[in-house]
């Protein structure tokens, strides 16, 4: 039986893996869009490392900005079966920026309670990277159901992505984590 298991785990993956192929190839404006998006990011991190506090803030909204109409454009590659044109990507833009800053400023604010309630502990970058760890473990999904399942409220999604986590976690992470052991190892050399 776990053979079976891994074999229509396999499968699965082909599956996808040929998918996305041949959802790239169509859309290959993705693509282009991705590296416009990066670029711009790297300006506005240039800016924004200038303005101190404000400048966080430009940046966190410019991430906020660049993810939503990313994930947008996702949503359009996965969920549509005509090609990306240029004109989708102004209609992309920002699409999703409420959800993923209130998402993002949801996670944020505990971290940063806990940082500054572990300082002076002598383990705290280990007890803040093991709960960062945690939190992407645990929300890994959320740009998914952002776009597929349009929750009313960004605490549902988090809810439905520990939920997702929770009933597929081998199918989520067996690909993440061949694909993170090769970095993790040399990244501990």
């Amino acid at each position: 039986q776990m053979g079976e298991l891994v074999r229509a785990i396999f499968q699965l993956y082909r599956q996808a893996l040929v998918s996305t192929f041949s959802s790239l190839t169509r859309n290959w404006v993705l693509v282009v869009a991705i590296v416009v998006l990066a670029v711009l990011m790297f300006i506005i991190s240039g800016i924004a490392m200038s303005l101190g506090m404000l400048g966080g803030f430009l940046l966190g909204a410019a991430n906020a900005f660049a993810v939503g109409t990313l994930l947008s454009l996702l949503e359009q590659a996965v969920l549509s079966t005509r090609q990306i044109t240029w004109e989708d990507i102004w209609n992309a833009a920002g699409q999703y920026f409420w959800d993923v800053i209130t998402i993002g400023f949801i996670v944020w604010m505990p971290l940063q309670f806990l940082e500054i309630g572990v300082q002076s502990n002598p383990y705290a970058p280990v007890i803040v990277s093991a709960v960062f760890f945690l939190l992407f473990l645990l929300l890994n999904p959320i740009p998914e159901i952002i776009y597929q399942s349009r929750l009313d409220s960004p605490l549902d999604s988090i809810k439905e992505s520990y939920k997702f986590v929770l009933e597929n976690w081998i199918e989520w992470f067996l690909p993440l984590g061949l694909i993170l052991t090769p970095v993790s190892y040399t990244h501990l050399r």
